[in-house]
């Protein structure tokens, strides 16, 4: 492999080794490289107890210096104050130039429980994932529809990476 690659994603471990701890419905946020003498992927466990994990580009559609557009990682989802549609992240998404000239910043995610099971304490229903401007909300995460329990206490951690070298 002639690249160096690495991915993110939530999974439940193999067998009994998902921790006693974490609510069900759950699982362990993972990095993987990718190595380069055989191709497959050595797994780092990171956050344990996370039920959701999402990757938020925020985009200068119309290039004017303002973000006004916000997409899920592969453009299906789009919120905008700009015009800009599914049609148009995608384009801006798959074209290398475009993507560089018009990416302002990365949103990453996670919603995760601090501590056990906590039969007194009820969290909210819904956790909202805001897209930060005013262009609404990106996703609201809803416990009830997923079967996770609210007898825990959730945290939204959000990490903001602003592109600096991408010109």
């Amino acid at each position: 492999m002639p690249f160096n690659r690495t991915d993110y994603y939530v999974r439940r471990p193999a067998g009994n080794a998902m921790p006693s701890q974490c609510a069900q419905n759950t699982g362990v946020l993972y990095k993987a490289t990718v190595n380069h003498g055989d191709g497959n992927l050595t797994e780092f466990p990171l956050v344990d107890c996370v039920a959701d994990f999402q990757v938020v580009f925020r985009l200068d559609m119309d290039e004017d210096g303002t973000i006004g557009t916000s997409a899920n990682a592969d453009g299906s989802t789009v919120s905008s104050s700009e015009g800009a549609n599914v049609a148009t992240v995608q384009a801006t998404l798959a074209d290398a130039a475009l993507l560089r000239q018009r990416l302002k910043e990365i949103r990453i995610y996670i919603i995760a429980h601090e501590g056990q099971l906590d039969a007194t304490y009820t969290s909210a229903s819904t956790i909202t994932m805001d897209d930060i401007g005013g262009i609404g909300a990106f996703k609201v995460f809803d416990f009830a529809a997923l079967g996770i329990s609210r007898n825990y206490r959730w945290k939204l951690y959000t990490l903001v990476v602003t592109p600096t070298n991408l010109r």
